[in-house]
């Protein structure tokens, strides 16, 4: 704006200023110079007093609060033409997001488009995102809006549905697991807090359930006596037992959560154990499916499009494989069921789906949910060719792969029983994709 730009045809017109302005013969002009032989000119563009930056302020992931709101750079109608793609396909999916920003032409033409990959809302991380995107972006500026850290602490959860049995209870069962001769017993962690990162430290769990161990709080006191004899970590965070999935008390969770007086840590991290690791058959970790979210991943944007709830994550785990093999998005349906006549959801060996829950794997494991995503996101990447499937850690997200200006609401459900309620849909005007929106006056000059 108010500078001279060198364009060399008609294209690079388009690309620079957008579509020619009703009421502006600057574009004819153009078009008429070049067709005549012209190599190049120069052209500024001006905008009226009242013109204004066009805007959008983006919601986080629960839908409950404003969290950063993108500008365009320049005043004008232009900005009319900025689309934001935010999704959580990321190596830290609780934490982090990935941005693409596009500039569509009024005939859907992306005329120009950026990228910015594993974005934080951490203000210490290299990538924050207002910093890194305002600082890098030719189309946009970004400004962080809500971040009170403190009141959404981060945890790390394990994915493991410990079962609580008549015959042999849940309690028994980890305690099968870290006592005796077990080689199962280790896991490493690590926090973020003010004073930055700690080390990873190694926490030996070996006979810490004993005999005496008989209930929720046994267990915890158990566990959290032996997390307090590293100096590191003594006093910052603790354990907990939560219910999974099935009825309440069917099985259990561990959660690492900080301590009443240490609500500023903003991550707890868990790796496996250099030896006798316990984080795989517990599922702790990101790498083992676990769920870790630091405290200003709960600030993060929601992506666009449909993405699964995962406050979900226990209805859909305990349901069985059977549960749907058909999956419907805007109408268009498309079968899970393989030449054999099974679901290919009913990963479990032996069949059928009927008596295995959708939690277990095609290995005897516990990794059902994320296995049976990268199903059905493979299948309607192959078979529905305008829509976008990605999984992220235990999500699901689907969007169009095609911007469209007629707003027109995505629709997703199953049969033959509906899980469409277990997922969320953000828009930000336009199907899947964030457009800016405002009132905005061009002039441009020769």
């Amino acid at each position: 704006m108010n500078k001279a730009i060198r364009i060399h045809s008609l294209s690079d017109f388009y690309k620079t200023f957008g579509e020619p302005f009703r009421d502006s013969e600057l574009g004819i002009s153009v078009q008429l110079f070049f067709q005549n032989g012209g190599t190049d000119c120069y052209i500024v563009r001006l905008v009226n007093d009242d013109g204004i930056n066009a805007s959008i302020i983006l919601k986080n992931e629960s839908l409950t609060k404003d969290v950063l709101r993108f500008t365009a750079k320049e005043k004008g109608l232009w900005g009319n033409q900025v689309a934001l793609q935010i999704d959580y396909d990321t190596p830290l999916p609780e934490d982090t997001f990935n941005l693409r920003i596009y500039r569509i032409a009024n005939d859907g033409t992306i005329v120009t488009n950026e990228e910015f990959l594993d974005c934080s809302m951490d203000h210490d991380d290299p990538k924050f995102a207002p910093q890194f995107i305002s600082q890098s972006s030719d189309l946009v500026d970004c400004d962080r809006l809500n971040f009170d850290y403190t009141a959404n602490p981060c945890y790390s959860e394990s994915r493991y549905p410990i079962p609580n049995l008549t015959s042999h209870s849940w309690i028994d069962k980890l305690r099968d697991i870290l006592n005796g001769s077990s080689t199962t017993t280790k896991l490493q962690i690590s926090i973020e807090d003010a004073d930055g990162k700690s080390p990873f430290v190694e926490v030996d769990l070996l006979n810490v359930i004993d005999a005496g161990v008989s209930d929720e709080s046994g267990v915890e006191a158990s566990i959290n006596t032996k997390i307090n004899t590293l100096p590191t970590l003594n006093g910052k965070i603790q354990a907990i037992v939560q219910d999974g999935p099935g009825a309440i008390g069917d099985t259990k969770l561990i959660r690492f959560i900080p301590t009443t007086t240490h609500q500023q840590i903003k991550s707890i991290k868990i790796r496996p154990g250099l030896t006798n690791d316990v984080t795989r058959i517990l599922m702790l970790g990101t790498e083992n499916g676990g769920i870790e979210r630091s405290s200003p991943g709960n600030f993060r944007p929601a992506p666009n499009g449909i993405f699964f709830d995962l406050s979900n994550l226990n209805t859909l785990a305990n349901q069985t494989q059977d549960f749907f093999n058909k999956i419907i998005l805007d109408e268009k349906p498309l079968n899970l069921i393989s030449k054999d006549g099974k679901s290919k959801l009913e990963t479990t060996i032996p069949p059928p789906g009927s008596i295995h829950k959708w939690y277990e794997d095609k290995n005897g494991l516990f990794d059902g949910v994320r296995e049976k995503f990268k199903i059905i996101s493979a299948e309607i990447n192959s078979e529905l060719s305008d829509w976008n499937a990605k999984v992220a850690g235990s999500r699901l997200l689907l969007s169009k792969k095609i911007p469209n200006r007629n707003y027109v609401l995505d629709t997703i459900s199953t049969t033959p029983h509906n899980i469409g309620n277990y997922f969320k849909k953000k828009y930000y005007g336009i199907f899947s994709w964030c457009f800016f929106w405002g009132i905005h006056r061009n002039k441009y000059r020769r």
